[in-house]
């Protein structure tokens, strides 16, 4: 890949890739170094979705440095969108989202498959 497609992927992806990196680490400085290491990486992939999984990868691999989130909650249960965001942008399993939230697996199953089909529902709506 020649410098200026480098740039051009660059300018184009990076707002979103360290906008994940920071929702994921919590820390400016640290969401930088992550999407630098993201342009350093031998091969570059092109395509965004593997520039957001290996954003992500390298992200949930460095220490979180920030602490409390709010948790939201409808009716003392979190709702499916909290469990979504944990799973993705945590690296959260099944298991440890029910130990964190006090849950049954199969309820974190479901309440992931709700909140995944309404993150689709929201996609869609905006490519329309």
């Amino acid at each position: 890949m020649s410098p200026d497609e480098i740039v051009a992927l660059y300018d184009e992806h990076s707002p979103r890739l360290y906008a994940l990196a920071l929702r994921i680490l919590g820390d400016e400085q640290a969401a930088a170094e992550v999407l630098e290491e993201v342009f350093v990486t031998r091969p570059l992939p092109t395509e965004l979705g593997s520039l957001i999984h290996l954003t992500r990868d390298l992200a949930l691999a460095r220490p979180i440095q920030s602490g409390g989130r709010s948790v939201d909650r409808v009716g003392g249960v979190p709702a499916p969108r909290l469990l979504v965001e944990e799973a993705f942008y945590r690296g959260r399993s099944v298991s440890d989202l029910a130990r964190a939230f006090s849950i049954d697996e199969e309820t974190v199953r479901s309440m992931l498959r709700e909140g995944m089909a309404a993150l689709r529902e929201q996609v869609a709506a905006r490519e329309k």
